[in-house]
């Protein structure tokens, strides 16, 4: 599965495997999924909208946030 955000959106799209274990999204297949993720960094990943795949880009060095027990979010960037 990939998992990105698009659009203020969370977009899925299922990574599928043939008989012989080539990975692919639509049509192209792939020996490997480092392959197919940089395909798609130049071809979309969808049909219906134009997205490319991309590094993230790191906001903050937290990945979990903490809240203190009044409920504000604490981010020590």
């Amino acid at each position: 599965m990939i998992v990105f955000r698009f659009a203020d959106q969370i977009q899925h799209f299922k990574v599928l495997r043939d008989g012989s274990g080539k990975y692919f999204l639509w049509v192209v297949k792939f020996d490997s999924l480092n392959e197919l993720v940089k395909y798609h960094r130049t071809a979309s990943v969808s049909r219906s909208q134009t997205i490319y795949l991309q590094d993230m880009i790191r906001v903050c060095n937290h990945v979990i946030r903490l809240y203190c027990m009044h409920g504000v979010q604490r981010c020590g960037c």
